[in-house]
């Protein structure tokens, strides 16, 4: 028994809602840049570095996703049958695997330096996770650099996806809870104007963290419950 028929809408119609999406986060990622390097000149060199190297990783991430959103809407608007290969988004995918760990890994090395023994070593296990988390991602982006049918593709790898998007958000979720644990331990010994500081720390880790934790959960549940509409047409895809 065949499973329902993909439409434009779930189908590439799915694609450029996300390209706007990330369009449009690119967007705030960039205005948040431009304040960073205006407001914070006296900051190290190497977090300037960090800043930089994180926004051009983003811009390649979303020139990606925007190149494979003009395959497949324009290039192959008349014939979607011979939509196969998608490079761009095996592009953006291996951008997004290192933006991913290179930002898990400066909150990781935070709670290292920030928590103290033994609670610390979280971080230095996190950071390690973060890497081996970026070979996999690097590994399911260069599949998808040679794969040749997306409903392929999604049967496939979909074990490594979905492990990829669950050990992501885990790691975030952990980070939090150590930092929350460790402002929330200072809380209780530390002055009101302290007091004060270190709540603005703890809404800036659960926005960092648990946004992000959230965020893979939601991309989890539409990779389980979607990919069935890719894999349900082969030869629409």
């Amino acid at each position: 028994m065949t499973g329902p028929v993909p439409t434009l809408g779930n189908t590439f119609g799915a694609v450029e809602i996300g390209t706007i999406v990330a369009v449009y986060l690119f967007g705030m990622i960039t205005v948040q840049s431009e304040f960073y390097f205006r407001e914070f000149r006296e900051d190290k060199l190497g977090l300037k570095c960090a800043v930089a190297v994180i926004w051009f990783l983003e811009l390649g991430h979303t020139i990606g996703f925007t190149v494979e959103t003009y395959r497949s809407s324009i290039v192959y608007a008349s014939h979607p049958q011979d939509y196969s290969s998608f490079k761009g988004i095996g592009v953006a995918l291996l951008l997004g695997g290192i933006i991913t760990m290179l930002v898990q890994c400066f909150f990781s090395l935070r709670t290292w330096r920030l928590l103290p023994n033994p609670y610390r070593f979280i971080g230095l296990l996190c950071i390690i996770a973060s890497v081996a988390r970026c070979g996999f991602s690097t590994w399911l982006a260069s599949i998808a650099l040679s794969a040749q049918s997306v409903a392929t593709y999604l049967n496939n790898q979909k074990w490594l996806i979905t492990m990829l998007l669950s050990f992501g958000a885990a790691l975030d979720v952990v980070v939090t809870f150590a930092m929350m644990y460790f402002f929330l331990t200072k809380r209780k010994s530390a002055l009101q104007t302290t007091s004060r500081m270190i709540d603005r720390l703890i809404g800036f880790t659960v926005r960092t963290g648990l946004l992000t934790s959230l965020t893979a959960i939601g991309s989890l549940i539409a990779v389980c419950v979607f990919s069935r509409v890719f894999s349900s047409r082969t030869d629409f895809f």
